[in-house]
């Protein structure tokens, strides 16, 4: 006997299609008849989320899962139950061979895995490559033999194919860095292309029309004939075995994105290489440049200074003594404008090598000390100890005088500019220094015998000073670097003096380094060996002649001195100097005059130039000198000038640090700023009036040009405060009204903030200015309204746009009070925005009607929804009292209620609901209980507190837990007929809301409940008639107007032999009756009708159902409405046959 297929149950889609194949049709017969372990192995299959396909039997018959279906593709579901060969023809005996795989596993009974085991498959109506991780395991039968073959598969294309699209482009990515040129890029990409032609079998890339690299295989000539534009363009071709899918063209893309890459890497490499030479080009150019033009500024100075000479020597004469100290101005001016023209053609010789250095033998030592000497007046008059610790060398030194004198006076000016207290230490010792020395480790190293080496000789510049930062000291020698935001005592410099020191070392073969450390000063160490023998012998001696640069120490000394502070050029503690016009006689009211006169802080840290412009200004305005930012910083505090005249480049504070402090103080930011800078392209100017200088002078510039520019920016600034007088009277009425309106005002800035609430809100919230302004007034919102309030506030001001918004603010107390905000923006004379202008009105009152009748609107909608529910309701009577009591409990919160009805003098509980149930059946004597006195009353009654109030049973409500409760009267019409109550565990847990809502709905329920009992009683007496009705003994009928049966009984039908859905709509009584009885009948039935009799007595004859005659007593009455009109008609029959046959039998007897 064949087992059923029950083990095929389940399994999805595919157990489903192998219980309704036709297995009887293939060679393994009907599935009921299959061995137990394949019917094993088949129940495990199926439910399985692997992909699996077993191969079954000699021919290989295939079975597979759901998981299974992706990986045939389009063959499913026909490979069902087909041989394996069939099935996967494409992989049977080519490729992959899978018949052999198989037949391996048979044959051995070995299992054979594999990973991303790749299969040519026909899957998808086009021949595609795909791989699979495959576990092929034999199965044996009862037998022991290999029955079929159990494969697990997992595909893996989509990992295959992405890591070798990846390998890709990684290997392009790797050699398209090394391209240098746009075709280099082309080539290396496409070879890395052909290295790799299973996703890009061949490719070529054009660049401007032009092919510049293809794959092997490729005729060039066709490839020469493709119009693809002039831009760059990468043909590929594709692999047919892939489909062209997102990803597909997303590697392609990324594969032109490499080669897009490589190509913009190389034209700027290209483009950098070029930038490159330019550069050079344009450096050889500017040394040439600078080379000429130094030599050019020589001679209009020399021409400037030798007169000046003459005239400060007094060679034509005695000069005055403001002229004198004018011409003493522009020779010291001149002097250092010659030291750095010899700069710069020294730098431009030495790029040229061009430079001509002379060695002579020299006493090192005593050179080094005598300039060292020079630089002892400016220490000392800065309060500075200059220490010189120059002893003999035991070795002659040969220097080129004018380079050591520079090294020497360059190192000493730079440790005296960044030293403000302490000590400047020069030394010129025998030996090296050390450059293992830690930085900052002060002691002197090159003392010591390991460090000794007799053929060098070292300079030390030690300074006390601010020190240099650790990230600045490799950029130290560098030309034109200056360090940012160090404290020095003049901003004034080139930024190549140690650069020139560094070079000119170089030129002894010697080297430069330093020490330092913020806070603790600066070591700079120059080391030179000494002798001739490393110098050429040719550049040894005095003789020759060449152009000197050298100036002598005195331009620096003079430089020096102009850096310390002017009075007393020593007393670090007065930093300021005014300059007031020359002494006059004049009259009291002329002093009184010169008080009167607009106040200019100058700040620069140039003296000379202090005293210029100071003295230029002094005519007409009191001034005011600082040498730096910080102190006249100090002095606008102090005195609020008219204006301020900075220089751009200035110790311890800038002047964009110092327009940055006045701008950011609101005592401040309205004053006038002038900037004077040596900048003179626009980006600069343009970057000072950014900063919020209101002009910019360039040096140099006229006194006139000076003086306008002052005059006129000291006149606006008295136009702007006379304004601003205008402006504060206004502000102060606007403020004065504000505050006495009924309404809270403010003001807000452009960027949101408020800069101005009126005195009500400070009133209403408790806030003041320090808590209110700003966005500090969201604070007082509450909590729930503040994100939604400042964000609609937030999104009106983007837009600029009037808006109203609605809150909560909290009142001093801690009260919250509702408001309406209403704010428009504000708008200058030109458009621009300024804010907005809006007020606050306190809106509870209103707000609490709102809520009042939005209660109210709740109330009666959940009434009316109540009333629906319970009017729509078609349950019987004790269903409904429970429903309405249910729906009461719900609109109200009670924990329980109870409809009571009154019967004679006892109200008696009908139905009780929650905490009250057990009331129910309970009969109370009315005058007793406070259901009585509400229905004796007719009013509804409240106990708040049932501990309390005398007019209910404490102890029965103590006992239940009934702590308050409400009771309403039920009326139809006037007369009350029962009371609905309410009831709860807690104190005073029903208000007036609760009490409202109860009497909307007292009518609707007496109504409901007294309709509902006539309802009953009809049910009732409906239900007692048909009972009758149907058990009498004799036939009953109603006829309706139209004389059909409307109803008829069982009687009836026995009577007339036909059923009720025979006669119901269908007959009539005429139709029943006998055919020669019918007109009299009807006759009868009329009279009955006319004459308004109440019923018709008479005897008549209905032909059966089976076509005897039936004799039958029959009373007929109408059936009158409430207008007495007929509704139908009412029929009673008796059958009388037998009767009728008797008589009959008695009268034929008797006429016998």
């Amino acid at each position: 006997m064949c087992n059923q297929n029950d083990f095929l149950r389940g399994g999805g889609e595919m157990g489903e299609r192998m219980r309704i194949f036709d297995w009887s049709k293939t060679p393994l017969g009907p599935a009921a008849c299959w061995p137990q372990s394949l019917r094993s192995l088949l129940s495990m299959m199926l439910p399985s989320k692997a992909q699996i396909i077993l191969f079954w039997g000699p021919e290989y018959v295939v079975f597979y899962n759901d998981a299974y279906r992706p990986v045939l593709g389009a063959k499913h579901p026909q490979a069902l139950g087909q041989p394996g060969g069939v099935a996967w023809k494409e992989l049977w005996d080519a490729g992959a061979n899978l018949h052999s795989l198989l037949d391996g596993v048979i044959r051995t009974g070995e299992a054979f895995t594999a990973k991303d085991m790749m299969f040519i498959m026909e899957r998808h109506g086009f021949v595609e490559e795909a791989y699979f991780d495959v576990s092929y395991d034999p199965v044996r039968i009862e037998s022991g033999e290999v029955g079929g073959v159990y494969c697990i598969v997992t595909e893996t294309t989509g990992r295959v194919i992405g890591e070798r699209r990846l390998t890709l482009l990684r290997d392009l990515a790797a050699r398209n860095a090394t391209a240098r040129t746009a075709h280099d890029a082309c080539v290396l990409a496409i070879e890395t292309l052909a290295a790799k032609p299973h996703d890009v079998p061949f490719a070529a890339a054009y660049l401007d029309g032009e092919l510049q690299a293809c794959t092997p295989g490729i005729q060039s000539e066709q490839l020469q004939e493709l119009k693809i534009g002039s831009v760059g363009r990468l043909v590929v071709g594709l692999n047919s075995k892939r489909p062209f899918d997102e990803q597909y063209r997303s590697f392609l893309e990324l594969v032109a994105d490499q080669l897009d890459t490589a190509i913009a890497n190389a034209r700027a490499y290209e483009a950098e290489r070029e930038r490159a030479e330019a550069l050079a080009q344009l450096d050889r150019a500017k040394t040439a440049f600078f080379s000429n033009v130094s030599h050019e500024f020589r001679t209009p100075l020399t021409l400037m200074l030798g007169p000046v000479e003459e005239l400060l020597a007094g060679r034509h004469g005695d000069l005055k003594p403001d002229a004198k100290d004018q011409l003493e101005t522009v020779n010291r001016n001149g002097l250092r404008l010659l030291r750095l023209v010899n700069n710069l053609l020294d730098f431009s010789r030495i790029e040229a090598g061009r430079i001509q250095a002379r060695y002579e033998a020299t006493d090192l030592a005593a050179f080094t000390a005598e300039l060292a000497s020079s630089f002892r007046s400016a220490t000392e008059r800065a309060g500075l100890r200059l220490i010189v610790d120059c002893p003999p060398l035991s070795e002659t030194a040969y220097v080129d005088h004018d380079m050591w004198e520079k090294i020497v006076l360059n190192l000493l000016s730079n440790a005296f500019k960044f030293t403000f207290e302490g000590q400047i230490e020069i030394s010129l010792k025998q030996g090296l220094s050390d450059p293992s020395c830690p930085s900052g480790d002060r002691t002197n190293r090159i003392d010591q015998k390991d460090q000794m080496d007799a053929h060098h000789v070292t300079l030390r510049v030690r300074d006390t000073g601010v020190g240099i930062p650790a990230e600045a000291i490799p950029h130290i020698f560098e030309r034109f670097y200056r360090v940012e935001n160090m404290q020095s005592r003049t901003h004034e410099g080139s930024g190549i003096g140690l650069a020139l020191v560094q070079e000119l070392a170089k030129f002894h073969k010697g080297s430069v380094r330093v020490e330092s450390r913020i806070g603790e000063g600066s070591t700079f160490f120059v080391s030179v060996p000494l002798g001739s023998a490393h110098l050429s012998p040719e550049k040894i001696g005095p003789g020759r002649t060449r152009i000197s640069t050298a100036v002598g120490a005195g331009p620096f000394v003079e430089e020096a001195l102009r850096w310390i502070p002017e009075a007393d050029r020593g007393d670090e503690s007065e930093e300021l100097l005014r300059h007031e016009c020359p002494p006059v006689t004049a009259p009291t009211s002329a002093q009184e005059e010169k008080r009167d006169r607009p106040l200019i802080v100058l700040a620069d840290d140039n003296a000379d130039m202090r005293h210029y412009i100071g003295r230029l200004l002094a005519e007409r305005y009191r001034v005011i000198s600082a040498p730096d930012g910080e102190a006249a910083l100090s002095v606008v505090r102090r005195d609020k000038p008219d204006l301020v005249l900075s220089d751009m480049m200035m110790p311890r504070l800038d002047g964009f640090g110092l327009l940055r402090a006045i701008r950011e103080d609101a005592a401040l930011k309205t004053i006038p700023v002038i900037l004077l800078s040596a900048r003179a392209e626009e980006d600069a100017r343009i970057e000072g009036l950014k900063h919020g200088a209101d002009d910019y002078l360039i040096k140099p510039f006229s006194a006139k040009e000076l003086l306008a520019r002052v005059e006129a920016h000291v006149r606006l600034a008295q136009v702007r405060r006379e304004s601003e007088d205008v402006l504060r009277e206004s502000e102060t009425r606007f403020r004065t009204f504000a505050d006495s309106a009924p309404t809270m005002l403010w003001v807000t800035e452009p960027d949101g903030s408020c800069s101005y609430l009126s005195r009500g809100w400070y009133e209403l919230t408790g806030q003041t200015e320090q808590t209110g302004l700003g966005y500090g007034w969201l604070d007082a919102i509450h909590p729930d309204d503040r994100a939604a309030s400042g964000e609609l506030f937030r999104a009106a001001n983007d837009k600029h746009e009037p808006f109203s918004l609605v809150y909560r603010v909290r009142r001093s107390d801690g009260e919250y009070r509702w408001a309406l905000d209403a704010g428009r923006p504000r708008f200058g004379t030109t458009g621009e925005f300024l804010g907005y202008i809006g007020s606050v009105i306190d809106i509870t009152e209103r707000k609490q009607v709102e809520q009042q009748l939005q209660n109210h609107s709740e109330r009666l909608a959940t009434v009316l929804d109540a009333q629906r529910t319970i009017a729509g309701a078609h349950v019987e009577y004790t269903a409904l009292l429970d429903l309405i009591l249910e729906r009461m409990m719900q609109i109200t919160g009670a924990e329980g209620a109870s409809l009571e009805m009154v019967e004679e003098n006892d109200m008696v509980y009908e139905a009780a609901v929650g905490i009250a149930a057990s009331f129910v059946g309970l009969r109370l004597k009315a005058v007793s209980s406070l259901s009585g006195l509400c229905h004796t009353s007719g009013q509804c009654q409240r106990a708040d507190d049932t501990d309390t109030d005398p007019r209910v049973d404490r102890e029965v409500c103590r006992r239940i837990g009934l702590r308050s409760m409400i009771v309403m009267p039920l009326r139809y019409g006037e007369e009350s007929f029962g009371v609905l109550k309410i009831v709860s565990s807690r104190p005073s847990a029903f208000g007036d809301a609760v009490e409202h809502t109860l009497r909307l709905m007292s009518e609707f329920l007496g109504m409901t409940i007294v309709r509902k009992r006539a309802e009953q009683a009809l049910l009732e007496s409906e239900t007692r008639f048909r009972t009758f009705f149907e058990n009498a003994a004799v036939g009953a009928a109603q006829i309706s107007p139209d004389g059909r049966f409307r109803h008829v009984n069982e009687r009836y039908c026995r009577i007339t032999g036909y059923s009720r859905n025979e006669l119901l709509g269908k007959m009539g009584p005429h139709d029943l009756d006998h055919p020669d009885d019918i007109n009299a009948n009807r006759t009868r039935v009329a009279e009955l009708f006319n004459r308004g009799t109440p019923h018709l007595d008479f005897e008549k004859r209905y032909i059966h159902k089976d076509g005897h005659t039936v004799w039958v007593s029959v009373t007929v009455a109408p059936i009158r409405d409430h207008q007495g009109r007929t509704e139908s008609t009412a029929t009673i029959i008796q059958d009388v046959t037998a009767r009728k046959q008797a008589e009959t039998a008695f009268q034929e007897h008797a006429e016998q």
